[in-house]
């Protein structure tokens, strides 16, 4: 397994280094519990063009289904999130969701889609995910705890 340090614009490597270094038994203890883990882990995936296109068929479809707007769709390789929704209304999606469960990439897909018409995650978005795509609540803690971006 390997160990990415990311710092600051304003940091240097070399300072990066030297808290990895500092920080060694720390990271060491914490890959072990990685490597223990019975997550699924979704890194390290080979591009799948056809469904990526897939994907962004199924959001097309569920957006016109659900009467949302949208202004444009992006598959990235993110390492921290399923998606997101721009205020312009730009969906970006992670592209390592071609592997998900379809029930799972739906509650992604939904998930952000209808942020282009509630911005926030409060007491009305959950109660209109859910009437969307039942069960949301729980596919959102299945989704942020069995699997790893």
């Amino acid at each position: 397994m390997k160990v990415r340090v990311a710092v600051p614009l304003n940091v240097s490597f070399r300072k990066g280094e030297q808290l990895a270094h500092k920080k060694a038994d720390w990271i060491s203890s914490k890959l072990e519990e990685f490597k223990s883990d019975d997550r699924i882990r979704l890194d390290e995936m080979e591009p799948n063009l056809k469904k990526e296109q897939d994907i962004i068929d199924r959001v097309v479809f569920l957006a016109k289904q659900f009467n949302l707007q949208y202004s444009r769709i992006t598959l990235r390789n993110m390492t921290s999130r399923w998606g997101s929704c721009s205020h312009k209304n730009n969906i970006s999606l992670n592209r390592k969701m071609i592997s998900l469960p379809s029930n799972m990439r739906d509650y992604i897909i939904l998930h952000e889609l209808l942020h282009t018409k509630i911005k926030n995650h409060g007491k009305d978005f959950w109660s209109e995910l859910e009437k969307m795509q039942g069960g949301a609540r729980k596919l959102h803690k299945t989704i942020n705890h069995r699997y790893l971006i």
